[in-house]
């Protein structure tokens, strides 16, 4: 049935126990999305170039409303990031090296335990468990022999001695349980819901009103848009060397936002994603209007000094992009 078809597709059993029969379930996908690549990978990025030049993306100078904004958006970190996985190779990981003397008594250790399956003789047995327990003390021995030796080789010049102690100097504290307005939150969800409210609640308007102080504020914007209403609209918007300057300026170890756009991605566009850069920052000026994916933020909860490490209140709130 799926001979020679292109798109993607997956076959699921689905078991039923009333019927002799086991029907089946055929997905077919006919938007093709490249899979994500997960862990490390090596990156070529003249090819990630040469994607993203050669990708036809909606012109940004039609955008009227923010509806359409964010449809370009969206286009536009689609094709990078699809760009991105095209030009990645995934980095296989590196198999654990196993000590020659280690190989040597597993081989005896299994050539023992086959006989025994066999002749079932109690003598292969105790070699076996035997083996076994050399093998711990041996890889024990291995262990730390090798960890003494990284500690004697350790020094300041290549590094080396920063890479062993910095483990040791990170504190990882975990978020104990908290207690919420109705409940404790003990699970991660439950704590994360309960945080999400004590910062709603914090950041809640205050209904405070007073009738001479907002006619006061309403003057004072009336007349600062009354006196500065067209040198405001006369402000050029950005140009492309201004991006592209500010581009260069960008920190490549910096952690990338929801979108997995990373700085490094952004120092490689090439000329035409700039200029659709660009253009998108000009509509967004123009409407008044950010894009709701980018305004989407990580908040780390910190605890403050001094304070009950179970009161949602008493932790400040660290934004990332």
């Amino acid at each position: 049935m799926v001979r020679d078809f292109l798109a993607s597709y997956d076959i699921i059993s689905i078991p039923d126990l009333s019927s002799d029969h086991n029907p089946v379930m055929a997905n077919f996908y006919f938007k093709f999305n490249l899979p994500l690549l997960n862990g490390k990978t090596k990156n070529n990025w003249s090819l990630f170039k040469n994607k993203l030049e050669s990708i036809n993306l909606i012109n940004p100078n039609v955008v009227t409303t923010p509806d359409l904004l964010e449809n370009i958006v969206d286009r536009f970190e689609e094709e990078i990031l699809s760009a991105k996985i095209a030009a990645s190779n995934p980095i296989q990981h590196n198999q654990n090296y196993i000590d020659r003397r280690i190989r040597n008594i597993r081989k005896e250790r299994n050539l023992a335990r086959k006989t025994f399956q066999i002749t079932r003789d109690p003598a292969l047995k105790r070699k076996t468990n035997r083996l076994n327990k050399e093998i711990i003390k041996l890889s024990d021995k291995i262990e730390n022999d090798n960890y003494t030796n990284k500690l004697i080789i350790a020094n300041t010049q290549d590094g080396s001695f920063w890479n062993i102690t910095g483990p040791f100097k990170r504190k990882k504290q975990d978020i104990p349980s908290l207690n919420g307005p109705a409940s404790i939150a003990n699970t991660d969800t439950e704590k994360a819901n309960c945080l999400a409210e004590s910062l709603e609640k914090q950041f809640h308007l205050n209904d405070i009103s007073h009738t001479d102080t907002e006619t006061i504020v309403q003057n004072s914007v009336g007349r600062f848009l009354d006196t500065y209403r067209y040198s405001i609209f006369q402000i050029d918007p950005p140009s492309n060397c201004e991006i592209i300057n500010c581009i260069k300026n960008l920190n490549i170890h910096k952690a990338p936002g929801i979108d997995g756009i990373n700085n490094k991605m952004i120092k490689n566009f090439p000329n035409n994603i700039i200029c659709n850069l660009t253009t998108i920052i000009h509509q967004i000026l123009s409407l008044g209007y950010f894009p709701s994916r980018w305004r989407i933020a990580t908040v780390i909860p910190i605890l403050k000094a001094g304070k009950d490490p179970t009161n949602p209140e008493s932790k400040k709130e660290d934004l990332s992009p």
